[in-house]
């Protein structure tokens, strides 16, 4: 496989390290606006292409996919040019500016019978992977309400992070995206229908939110409180937490919490240890992998990514108008 990076920043350089440690494949092109951040990519990884304009990139009939690491507001673009010109696809998260965007994705995906793969790695948390296996046999009965937060005391990125017109959203979009992918997929994928929310910018003092607290409810009656932030005065705080009606969990460190049946106000917890994962590395070779065999229940696909920016569309209208949403 020969693949083309699109955007040689951070990200950029994940992906490069990432796929050059996957055995057959070649990370064969590099495009970005910065041509010193593309040539310092290009030789450190030894890509041999550079290309000035990305569209010449995903037109290049050698490349076989393309990972889009550039700001949201041009996700949507290049990567339905990508899949127009016959190219899988990994793009970052979050996905698009908006669900309309991210349909047009993975409708154009599913034309082109491509793959469209997003950058969820939460979901290759090994700590992820055993509550969702333990969730898929029944073991915590009905989930009926999860808590998502990714909660920052100092961590709000520089430069198009703050810019509307680039990244669509702040917090919510940047980092909550990750915990709503992640707490959507361990309940079981559920439709959701309302939404609430409120947005802050008190510190922070820039074009989109520092702050987001959300309220998500979905066609089974699970409820999601949802709160991503940047910027507190308080410590980090991050944690997915699922209740249901046979057991709990919090998922991020890892606690399992029951209670033993047959013995009245008794519970069990257990802090399972599992081994460590660079889930960058397994979230693009999983990607890899699927471009053979297809999406997998675990896979972020494209339909996955409209039904999680429906709900930040949701709880940004909500924070907007101050009122419930309704998701349609």
């Amino acid at each position: 496989m020969k693949v083309g990076i699109i955007g040689a920043g951070g990200m950029g350089r994940v992906y490069a390290r990432s796929f050059r440690q996957i055995s057959g494949v070649e990370v064969h092109a590099v495009n970005d606006i910065d041509e010193n951040r593309m040539k310092q990519l290009a030789e450190e990884y030894n890509v041999p292409v550079q290309y000035k304009s990305w569209e010449d990139l995903v037109e290049d009939p050698e490349i076989d996919a393309v990972a889009v690491c550039t700001p949201p507001a041009f996700h949507k673009e290049m990567t339905v040019k990508a899949l127009k010109n016959g190219k899988h696809v990994i793009c970052e998260k979050p996905p698009a500016l908006n669900a309309a965007e991210a349909k047009e994705m993975a409708d154009e995906a599913e034309k082109q019978h491509r793959v469209l793969m997003f950058g969820f790695q939460w979901r290759f948390l090994p700590q992820a992977e055993y509550v969702w296996n333990l969730a898929r046999k029944g073991f915590f009965g009905e989930i009926y309400r999860a808590r998502a937060r990714y909660l920052r005391m100092q961590g709000a990125p520089a430069g198009w992070f703050r810019l509307k017109k680039y990244a669509g959203g702040g917090a919510l979009m940047d980092i909550g995206v990750h915990v709503i992918d992640l707490a959507w997929w361990l309940t079981g994928r559920r439709k959701p229908v309302k939404a609430l929310g409120a947005s802050y910018d008190l510190l922070g003092k820039f074009e989109v939110d520092d702050t987001f607290i959300g309220y998500v409810l979905f066609d089974n009656g699970l409820s999601m409180i949802v709160e991503a932030s940047w910027l507190q005065n308080w410590p980090n705080e991050i944690e997915i937490k699922l209740y249901g009606t046979k057991a709990g969990a919090e998922v991020t460190q890892l606690e399992i919490c029951r209670k033993i049946e047959g013995i009245t106000g008794a519970y069990v917890s257990t802090k399972p240890i599992l081994e460590k994962r660079d889930t960058q590395l397994a979230k693009i070779k999983h990607f890899v992998d699927i471009t053979n065999t297809g999406p997998t229940e675990h896979t972020p696909t494209g339909e996955d990514a409209v039904t999680v920016m429906k709900i930040i569309d949701a709880l940004y209208k909500s924070s907007s108008e101050g009122t419930p949403v309704k998701i349609d």
